[in-house]
């Protein structure tokens, strides 16, 4: 089970500016790094691309929201010039943010639709399921039953998610920099391979 969202536009900044920083520290890294052959410096170029978006998945995973639609909208981008095994773990835990959501606990949700409905959920329906048959980036799904016995879905939005966005949005500017960095010099060095070869 997985924990409710970063909240609060001070924590979700932080969040985000600590993957920004350790990106532009990597960054600088890489440029410094002359040892080895080409080959072995490439290698190390795309560790360092991994270990971003690594750290970059494992804060949206926790801020959920619309940060982590963005990191949905990512997991559609391809990184060049990384090996196979790179690649194919970028596009996994990229794809974890849509596929493998972990469900936030019926305590906290719970919460939520009581505040919402002014009454326990247990109450207002005939039967609730305790556990999500769906999570997502903005909420999770419930299998119920009311009171004349007609089968419903009941989607919880997650507590804090929807006064977030707009922080979020502003947020995501801080990344755009280390993202188009990381575009940047894949394909410059892919650019430069292929002139060296022709």
């Amino acid at each position: 089970t997985g924990r409710a969202p970063t909240r609060g536009r001070v924590a979700r900044t932080a969040g985000l500016g600590r993957v920004a920083v350790g990106g532009a520290g990597r960054g600088a890294g890489q440029r410094l790094d002359t040892r080895g052959t080409d080959e072995d410096r490439r290698r190390r170029r795309g560790d360092r691309v991994v270990a971003t978006i690594d750290a970059l998945v494992d804060q949206l995973a926790v801020m959920r929201g619309a940060a982590m639609k963005a990191g949905q909208v990512l997991s559609t981008i391809e990184f060049p010039g990384l090996d196979p095994d790179q690649n194919t773990h970028l596009q996994e835990r990229l794809a974890s943010l849509r596929d493998n959501v972990p469900a936030v606990g019926w305590r906290q949700m719970r919460k939520v639709l009581e505040q919402e409905w002014g009454q326990a959920p247990e109450k207002a329906l005939a039967h609730i399921d305790s556990e999500p048959a769906a999570a997502a980036s903005i909420g999770q799904v419930y299998r119920a039953r009311d009171s004349e016995g007609r089968e419903l879905a009941v989607k919880v939005q997650y507590p804090g998610v929807a006064e977030s966005v707009e922080s979020d949005m502003r947020n995501l500017r801080l990344l755009t920099p280390l993202l188009r960095q990381l575009m940047r010099s894949e394909e410059r060095r892919v650019g430069k391979e292929c002139r060296s070869r022709w």
